[in-house]
């Protein structure tokens, strides 16, 4: 350890996730890995691909293509034996994993190495099927809100002493108030008069009812304008329901979110996404898949904040009637002095709570503490 803190403190990080596509665990790892290269530590990330691939090229991530999603147990032993082949021949001191398959794998790789194992707990994970039983936390756990911390806790008798609680960070440099791209809104088509509606999720199950409902609700008004981001297992369904519709732009996939956020004028979104629109000064609609909380405003802050804006804890059911009855409220607030102030609050939340330097510093601190406390255990 005396090694370490001589070299400044460069570590040597493998990142193990299932895909790094559209989701907020999936852009938390890639703006955590860029970041921490940055930094001058040595990262490398495997995962079974996705649209955040180029980003990590474009900043000299080292990137490792792995069938880690595949179940099939055979595959699954060969990626083990392929990523304890990586953490060896490039001596990784931490394997950090986020999700469940890519913890499993990570954790038995790890076994027969110098790497110590750690996981990142992004969500309330099912705890009654076969999956409970290759559910692993490894030595070190950064949990991502309070609530996820007390349920690994409670449904998988995690010790509480190896849990911190680090919120996924947003990048306040990228997501800003600032003016539109002319040439992103001639590709999109966009009008100028009308009021734009973003709404950024998988489009899978609720998420994508969600976006369904925006669909019906935005078709009936000559003056709204719907952008869908996303993909996702109900996306043929979308495509049908939104064909020859003028104003609905089902935009799939994309990395572009900053550009085309300070496009809009209204978010509908949760988690990740709400706060990416919170930190670009936008009036937020927070509906999602696991929860419901309507139009953010200053009333409804400590329960939001306490699960990072998922609704997680929410006792609001959600109903298309809510949700179109909430979109006009954010439509009226929009450009009047309580808008304003209300989309001046959700960036000085982010920046204050959220932002990705304060969680890169406070994941470094854990790292550094994990590998002395580790050693010192070995030793």
């Amino acid at each position: 350890m005396l090694e370490l803190r001589r070299k400044g403190w460069n570590m040597k990080i493998l990142m193990l996730i299932d895909s790094i596509d559209i989701g907020g665990a999936e852009t938390h790892l890639v703006d955590l890995s860029v970041r921490l290269k940055e930094k001058g530590q040595d990262v490398m990330v495997v995962s079974q691909g996705g649209i955040y691939e180029d980003t990590l090229k474009e900043n000299s991530v080292p990137y490792k293509n792995l069938p880690v999603k595949d179940k099939n147990p055979l595959t699954m032993i060969k990626n083990i034996f392929s990523i304890r082949k990586i953490i060896k021949e490039n001596d990784f001191q931490i394997v950090h994993a986020h999700g469940r398959l890519p913890s499993f794998l990570g954790g038995k790789a790890c076994i027969g190495t110098d790497a110590k194992f750690m996981t990142t707990a992004h969500a309330k994970v099912e705890n009654e099927s076969f999956y409970k039983y290759i559910t692993t936390y490894g030595d070190n756990v950064i949990a991502v809100s309070e609530d996820i911390k007390k349920y690994i806790i409670s449904e998988f008798s995690v010790d509480e002493n190896i849990i911190e609680v680090i919120p996924n960070g947003i990048n306040t440099r990228r997501f800003e108030k600032r003016n539109e791209s002319k040439d992103l809104k001639e590709e999109l088509d966009l009008r100028e008069e009308k009021i734009k509606i973003l709404s950024i999720s998988r489009m899978d199950d609720q998420l994508a009812q969600i976006a369904l409902d925006l669909v019906d609700i935005v078709k009936k008004d000559d003056n709204l304008e719907l952008l869908l981001v996303g993909d996702g297992n109900r996306m043929e369904e979308l495509k049908e329901r939104t064909r020859d519709l003028e104003d609905i732009h089902l935009l799939g996939k994309r990395t572009d979110i900053p550009d085309i956020m300070n496009l809009s004028d209204i978010v509908v979104a949760v988690s990740r996404s709400a706060l990416e629109g919170f930190a670009s000064e936008k009036l937020v609609l927070l509906a999602g898949g696991e929860g419901y909380l309507g139009v953010f405003n200053e009333d409804i802050l400590d329960e939001a904040m306490v699960d990072n804006f998922t609704g997680r804890n929410s006792k609001n059911p959600y109903h298309k009637d809510k949700l179109k009855e909430d979109l006009y409220k954010c439509i009226d607030l929009k450009d009047t002095e309580e808008g304003n102030k209300i989309e001046k609050l959700g960036r000085k939340i982010v920046e204050d709570h959220y932002s990705l330097d304060n969680m890169i510093e406070k994941t470094l601190g854990n790292y550094r503490n994990f590998l002395v406390n580790k050693g010192e255990q070995n030793g």
